[in-house]
């Protein structure tokens, strides 16, 4: 029995536990119930939805109850949990996921995603004993339970999801940002507002320019890593396996606007385009371009084809743009976009990190840069970054239509091969391309898992 004297006097000993708390498994009740008493997760969901009538507060603290019992905590504990888009997949979240299940399995790893996804089905034909709806009870359990969220992505529903916010067991987990591509634009603004624990670049400089002293961001060298992007060890592996007659592909792939777009809400699978998008600048120029004969005869001479393939946020566009017979429309949705970007023999964007795809497969670019003054003012994304087009581009920069046409004949007539000015910006830029990212990305989460004391000893 435990007593506390204090000058000689026995004092009594008050539980100063959150209630809550008070409620929850004593050590002796955790040692004497059975493992199996919680039922399976499919009886609790009636339970759960019952609660629905309680009180926000009685639901929480039903789950967190939920969430510290011997079995959850068996199953969750410490878990590794991967995701990409709440709606979407096939990104590093993914990658590093099925790197995880392939070459550890000794790390909890979990992989999120909601169950309307089309990603769904091939997901839980892959991992039916690891895959996670995302607002479920299971998800709850997960998450209360979790040492840390990896995601490809930072928007504010991924890295701090309300349901999970709202409970008295809040956010015990560390956060690292995969990327989905490399970040070339300052976008401190935004990020700085994310405790980010890891932080994932894939060049030296866009490392300084987050780590850099004088930078606008708050991450240093400890969060920030040049792993390289874990979804670019399946695509250097899935380039190749595509001999040079199978890249057959010139993609015209432009990148989203703030303008173009109605703001998103957790409940949308994709964001809305304006009602006037038809009449809008962006929409004549890549129309113009797509349709341009000279384009369409210098594909059929190389006998390559033309496909249009408009970021996730654009892809609605697909429906109002009318696309000639010659061009494949390309949707995220329901893709293989790893073999899309392997098949690439030539990339037309603009300010798109698609191009940093394209690019580490020593593929050529053409950027098409029409509304330059509006995007790269801050009207956009973020503001201008250390990265400039002229300078560390990896194609020619068209600012008009005729330039643009001109520039992508040429290039489509030069053949799958980047000039060589071009190449050597690339080899410049990438430094590791030896598809060991993901390894790097475990090997930073492990070390930053470590405790202080034993990260500053090694």
């Amino acid at each position: 029995r435990l007593e506390v004297r204090l000058d000689g006097r026995l004092v009594p000993i008050e539980d100063l536990r959150p209630r809550s708390r008070r409620l929850g498994w004593s050590r002796r009740r955790k040692a004497r119930a059975p493992m199996g008493w919680l039922p399976p997760i499919r009886v609790l969901r009636p339970v759960v939805r019952a609660a629905g009538r309680w009180s926000a507060a009685a639901r929480r603290r039903l789950i967190g109850l939920l969430a510290g019992s011997p079995p959850a905590r068996a199953r969750y504990r410490d878990a590794w949990v991967l995701m990409d888009r709440i709606y979407e997949a096939d990104d590093s979240g993914e990658r590093l996921f099925e790197h995880l299940r392939r070459t550890r399995p000794d790390i909890n790893a979990w992989f999120v995603l909601a169950r309307s996804s089309p990603d769904w089905p091939r997901l839980a034909a892959a991992f039916p004993d690891r895959l996670v709806a995302r607002g479920s009870l299971a998800w709850q359990l997960l998450m209360h339970n979790a040492a840390w969220l990896l995601s490809s992505h930072a928007d504010l529903e991924v890295v701090e999801p309300r349901e999970i916010a709202a409970s008295s067991r809040a956010r015990r987990w560390k956060f690292a940002f995969l990327q989905h591509g490399v970040m070339k634009d300052d976008l401190s603004v935004w990020l700085n507002q994310r405790n980010i624990d890891l932080f994932v670049v894939s060049t030296d400089p866009e490392l300084e320019s987050v780590a850099g002293d004088g930078t606008a961001y708050v991450y240093t060298h400890r969060e920030a890593r040049n792993t390289g992007l874990p979804r670019f060890d399946g695509l250097l592996r899935r380039a190749a396996e595509i001999p040079p007659e199978a890249r057959d592909l010139v993609i015209l792939a432009p990148t989203w606007r703030t303008w173009l777009t109605l703001p998103s809400t957790v409940a949308e699978r994709r964001r809305q385009l304006v009602a006037d998008v038809r009449d809008t600048e962006f929409f004549r120029q890549w129309q113009g371009l797509i349709s341009a004969p000279a384009i369409a005869e210098a594909a059929g001479r190389a006998g390559l084809r033309l496909a249009f393939m408009p970021h996730p946020n654009l892809q609605p566009i697909l429906d109002d743009l009318a696309l000639p017979p010659h061009v494949v429309p390309l949707s995220f949705n329901g893709s293989d976009v790893q073999e899309i970007y392997a098949r690439c023999a030539l990339l037309v964007t603009d300010y798109s990190s698609v191009a940093f795809n394209v690019a580490l497969l020593d593929r050529p670019v053409v950027y098409f840069q029409f509304d330059r003054e509006a995007v790269l003012s801050g009207g956009h994304m973020g503001r201008p970054g250390y990265f400039d087009y002229e300078r560390h581009g990896f194609g020619p920069v068209a600012r008009d239509l005729e330039s643009a046409v001109r520039a992508v004949v040429e290039a489509i007539d030069r053949g799958p091969v980047p000039e060589d000015e071009y190449l050597e910006r690339i080899n410049r830029t990438f430094s590791n391309r030896d598809g060991r990212a993901c390894e790097r990305v475990v090997a930073a989460v492990e070390e930053l898992s470590r405790p202080c004391r034993a990260r500053m000893e090694a």
